[in-house]
């Protein structure tokens, strides 16, 4: 459900780098998913939970902000549109 909202985020803010990590659908679902809807944030999948238990996700969906440095800046459980783009503006 989010994903048309990031996608947006995508296009509003140009310079920024999206990357959307599946919790569990088949790679070829995802890219289906992703042509269907003309989303052009990049996709990845994950064995086995890898991503998440690196960033220590929880609960899924979850958003992190990683600054130009390599540290995230906000972590965020769920999705709010309004809260990912006043991190993104920070």
């Amino acid at each position: 459900e989010e994903l048309p909202h990031i996608e947006q985020i995508h296009r509003d803010f140009g310079d920024v780098v999206i990357l959307a990590v599946n919790m569990g659908a088949q790679a070829m679902d995802i890219k289906r998913y992703f042509a269907q809807q003309k989303l052009t944030i990049t996709a990845l999948t994950q064995e086995e939970g890898a991503v998440g238990r690196a960033f220590g996700v929880k609960s899924s969906p979850a958003s992190f902000v990683i600054g130009k440095d390599g540290k995230i800046k906000a972590r965020m459980s769920g999705f709010s549109i309004e809260q990912l783009r006043r991190a993104l503006k920070e």
